[in-house]
């Protein structure tokens, strides 16, 4: 399986590789590149699109490693917060646990028969 993959990329790449020289190929024209700080004179067109094409792929992995270096500190930061957190809600829990709490005795309950004769003896 992993060869297959491996043939598959391969075989994508060289297709790449093949379309990028057409294209190449296809805008052979020249032209003059003028920046700020340095002139380029008689440069093919086809070069000037895959330098540009190069340097969005370095800024764009550039800013994606920058991110990434981002997202993984947040992440740190918050695993950290909730093993703190984590800990404090079981000290909570270990503090307000229920105690055993003495029970009050109470008297018996009063059979009817007793209230039935408490009263017929308050009537005489």
């Amino acid at each position: 399986m992993k060869i297959a993959k491996k043939l598959i990329f391969f075989l994508f790449l060289i297709l790449l590789i093949v379309i990028f020289g057409y294209f190449y190929n296809l805008n052979s024209d020249v032209v003059n590149l003028d920046f700020v700080f340095h002139k380029f004179i008689d440069i093919q067109v086809g070069t000037v699109v895959v330098l540009s094409f190069a340097t969005g792929v370095v800024f764009s992995v550039l800013y994606m490693a920058f991110e990434l270096i981002k997202i993984t500190g947040r992440e740190y930061r918050l695993k950290r917060e909730n093993k703190k957190l984590k800990k404090e809600i079981a000290s909570l829990k270990s503090k307000y646990e229920p105690q055993e709490v003495e029970q009050e005795v109470l008297p018996e309950p009063i059979e009817d028969d007793e209230v039935d004769a408490d009263v017929d003896e308050d009537k005489q």
